[in-house]
């Protein structure tokens, strides 16, 4: 993305965020709103144009010169994705904040990282509208707690939900959610299947448990670390109070989750993100494209 910046860098992601709220509303109002926004898209487009992200600004005319929905929905994808892009371009080359290997601290250290996978989720590769297929995992710390991250795909099958893996966790960037959080993206080196839980240690064997006798409450407390994870029941009615990935979820869960299923999500300073889903038998339901093969 051609972008030369000529504001500072809070001022520069404090406009994406404004940008991506806007093209989220216009998104969920099944474009009806479109003419009374057009104008302002515009105006916004010509404004980042001007300091040098002409792709994003190319994207933002699309959107307010799209005559019908299905060009309006296409558009808002592309504009939504390119700048989630910039944003991450901003921040990262700034590591996250705590502790992170480099492959080579991880050989030369005994301790390993373990890591749950929850199931595969979209997140835009490119301002093409095409998206990657990486993993929402939760990322152990002692036996209940957690934090939650994005893992680039490693060369195991994993089995969602129930069987840990280990290695040593590298962090490759950051990616933003919503207005106002973010997830670190990682690599794990050396991944191998992490032996299986001791009786009792299961974090996830509770949840996996009243999911099975259905005696699962909706916003039960499935976990906590970092953030706290939460079992809510499916309502698609409800899916644009959530942070995404990829804002075309919801769309895709419609196709593949009925009320009496359920999402992982994920509550951490006061943003809560959809980090998974799962139908009522416990079988997983990736967030990913209807018709990508898990």
């Amino acid at each position: 993305m051609n972008a030369t910046m000529t504001r500072s860098d809070a001022t520069l992601v404090e406009r994406l965020v404004e940008i991506e709220e806007r093209l989220t509303r216009l998104l969920i109002s099944g474009w009806r709103s479109a003419a009374a926004e057009a104008s302002e898209l515009r105006h916004l487009a010509a404004s980042i144009d001007a300091i040098g992200a002409t792709e994003l600004g190319a994207r933002l005319t699309a959107v307010s010169n799209a005559e019908n929905a299905e060009d309006a929905l296409g558009a808002i994808s592309l504009a939504t994705a390119a700048c989630r892009l910039l944003r991450v371009h901003v921040a990262a080359e700034v590591p996250a904040e705590g502790r992170w290997r480099t492959f080579a601290d991880g050989a030369a250290s005994g301790q390993l990282d373990r890591i749950i996978p929850l199931g595969e989720l979209a997140i835009p590769d490119g301002g093409d509208g095409q998206s990657l297929n990486v993993w929402s995992c939760l990322r152990l710390r002692g036996a209940f707690s957690a934090d939650w991250i994005l893992l680039k795909p490693v060369d195991l099958a994993p089995v969602w939900l129930r069987r840990a893996l280990q290695g040593r966790l590298r962090w490759v960037g950051r990616f933003p959610l919503g207005a106002a959080g973010e997830v670190q993206l990682c690599e794990l080196a050396f991944a191998a299947p992490a032996p299986g839980f001791q009786p009792g240690q299961d974090p996830l064997e509770p949840f996996r448990e009243t999911l099975r006798a259905e005696t699962l409450e909706d916003d039960a407390w499935v976990m906590g670390g970092g953030g706290v994870l939460r079992a809510r029941e499916y309502d698609p009615d409800a899916m644009a109070g959530y942070a995404w990935t990829n804002n075309s979820a919801p769309a895709w869960l419609r196709e593949a989750l009925r009320p009496a299923d359920w999402l992982l999500v994920w509550v951490q300073d006061g943003v809560e993100t959809a980090i998974a889903a799962v139908q009522e038998d416990g079988e997983i339901v990736h967030l990913t494209p209807v018709d990508d093969v898990a």
